[in-house]
């Protein structure tokens, strides 16, 4: 399960600089472009789809994966690290 865990962060980590540099790309493409308005909606079109991916893995790390299906919202890896007389 922590093999999982630590897959999952630092995916989660690896598209978050992914997102900030793409993002960056897309900022200095829409400061310096003239006429492409096509490559400018991909660029956005992308950075979103990378901002939806991010938050999904850092909403898998906080829930886990299976607080959907009943077990209590609060597990992965904020379980690991809350004091049990705090959660």
């Amino acid at each position: 399960m922590k093999t999982r865990r630590r897959r999952l962060l630092a995916w989660h980590r690896w598209l978050g600089i992914s997102t900030a540099l793409w993002s960056l790309v897309t900022l200095c493409a829409s400061e310096y472009a003239t006429d492409t308005r096509s490559l400018l909606r991909w660029l956005i079109a992308c950075a979103a789809l990378l901002v939806v991916a991010t938050g999904y893995l850092g909403g898998e790390l906080v829930h886990d994966a299976q607080a959907w299906g009943g077990r209590s919202s609060m597990s992965g890896l904020v379980r690991e690290y809350i004091p049990r007389g705090e959660r």
